[in-house]
């Protein structure tokens, strides 16, 4: 009997506003927090590592390193918060347990979303550089830059908006702060439009892929073979040896001509014969050149006109694809093409027209 009055006088106790039984609620709370916690890191973790560990998958491997990498910090102090709220404390004591709480939370959470960008971004990597196995070791390299940089751009965003959050939650007027850095906000943002626009671009070329090392591109007046992609710019090597730097931005916003990628090259010739060639000529001349064109490798004749009458001779037209991108290659079967043309109007004595005048002169009788 005693002892349960004393017993209820211990709960029945205030201290600073607060009953025993609500200490002894409070402290039970925080023990079983805290053991819980305990044997959810040291078994069930411990447990679900060695079920992981037969798996061929790796998102369970990141999932159980994220919670593994959980600071013990952010437990005790979890435990800690929820535990008081079940007793009075003054306001300065509740503040402080509050901004110590927000802040290791907003700090876990920071740290728990850079790890998934980086899950993310090396997936991704993974995955877009794993099909092209072509490329050259400097050209991974430099795209790994590109994305290790962006990166860090999205993970500094993310401590802003979390200081930003911690700022709001202290009771400070987060608007008037950014009115009040908004001149300089907008100085820096000024300063790194252009780079940050070329960076966003080399990540749009790794992307979607218009072009990479060793590709000839043109693109306005400018034209060459891609040599490096950067993250600011990408360097071309011209026809004449001269290197180009070009900004990424310039190449995504403009109309891009990728030569690498061509499978079959569309090719024009055209040559004139003099107007005395006699009409059963004319009509051969379509045949010769269909025959030429069937004995040339990688050729492919479209069409051949007698396309118009022109001022010192008749023109055709011939039309044909060439099964190479290389323009060297093209250039080659069109000299081909042209020797053989010469060789069989000769035998045909067919001939080539050039510029000319024929001038006629007539007999004016004196009256």
């Amino acid at each position: 009997m005693q002892q349960n009055q004393l017993l209820n006088k211990i709960l029945e106790y205030e201290i600073w506003n607060n009953t025993g039984k609500a200490y002894i609620l409070s402290f039970l709370i925080l023990i079983l927090m805290l053991v819980g916690l305990k044997i959810f890191t040291k078994i069930v973790l411990k447990r679900a590592k060695k079920i992981i560990a037969k798996t061929q998958n790796d998102l369970d491997d990141f999932i159980f390193e994220v919670l593994e990498n959980i600071s013990g910090y952010f437990y005790l102090v979890t435990a800690f918060f929820v535990s008081i709220q079940f007793l009075q404390v003054p306001a300065v004591l509740d503040k402080f347990v509050y901004y110590l709480f927000m802040i290791v939370l907003v700090y876990q959470v920071i740290l728990t979303l850079q790890k998934i960008i980086d899950y993310a971004i090396r997936k991704f990597v993974e995955n877009k550089l794993g099909k092209d196995k072509d490329q050259n070791k400097g050209e991974l390299e430099n795209q790994k830059q590109i994305i290790n940089f962006l990166s860090q751009v999205f993970k500094g965003a993310l401590w802003i908006f979390g200081i930003v959050l911690i700022l709001s939650n202290f009771g400070i007027n987060v608007t008037s702060l950014i009115t009040g850095l908004g001149i300089g906000g907008v100085a820096v943002a000024l300063a790194l439009q252009s780079i940050l626009g070329d960076a966003f671009s080399s990540l749009s070329i790794f992307i979607d892929k218009p072009f990479k090392v060793g590709d000839f591109i043109s693109s306005g007046k400018e034209s060459g073979t891609v040599k490096k992609i950067g993250l600011k710019t990408t360097r071309i090597i011209a026809l004449d040896g001269d290197e180009l730097v070009i900004p990424n931005k310039d190449l995504t916003e403009s109309r891009l001509h990728n030569y690498k990628k061509m499978q079959r090259r569309r090719m024009e010739i055209k040559f004139g014969v003099v107007y005395e060639t006699k009409p059963e000529t004319l009509e051969r001349i379509k045949q010769v050149f269909q025959d030429i064109i069937a004995e040339i490798d990688l050729a492919e004749l479209d069409w051949i006109v007698l396309e118009e009458f022109g001022d010192f001779s008749l023109n055709y037209k011939a039309v044909l694809y060439l099964d190479t991108p290389e323009y060297r290659k093209a250039m080659e079967i069109k000299e081909q093409i042209n020797f053989e043309i010469i060789k069989k109007f000769k035998e045909l004595g067919i001939e080539f027209a050039y510029p000319t005048q024929n001038v006629l002169l007539s007999k004016i009788e004196k009256q």
